[in-house]
């Protein structure tokens, strides 16, 4: 892109990050990811009885949760649990996090 159409802006970076981002989040089994205030929020798609939360994939964000258990949390949200992860401070950094969670 940068060869056609000379040095990418800032917001067409961070739109390609966010993509980026959101296939990281599918990755891990989340269905919705947010950001906002310097905190991300990871939703995760169904209840306790599903079998991913048996799955390797959960185990790698358990044993995330339990190497940062400062600033990352499990939570239930109408019913559901979510991951909530403090000082987050850029999509950049965000794309880091759940890099480290997959391994």
């Amino acid at each position: 892109m940068v060869d056609r159409f000379g040095p990418l802006p800032e917001e067409v970076i961070d739109l390609i990050q966010t993509v980026t981002l959101r296939w990281k989040a599918e990755e891990i089994g989340f269905e919705k990811l947010t950001l906002k205030n310097e905190t991300l929020k990871g939703y995760f798609t169904s209840g306790e009885n599903d079998a991913y939360f048996k799955s390797e994939k959960f185990g790698k964000v358990l044993t995330y949760l339990q190497k940062h258990p400062k600033n990352a949390v499990l939570k239930e949200w109408k019913g559901k649990p979510m991951v909530v992860l403090s000082g987050v401070r850029s999509i950049k950094q965000a794309k880091e996090i759940l890099t480290a969670i997959i391994g």
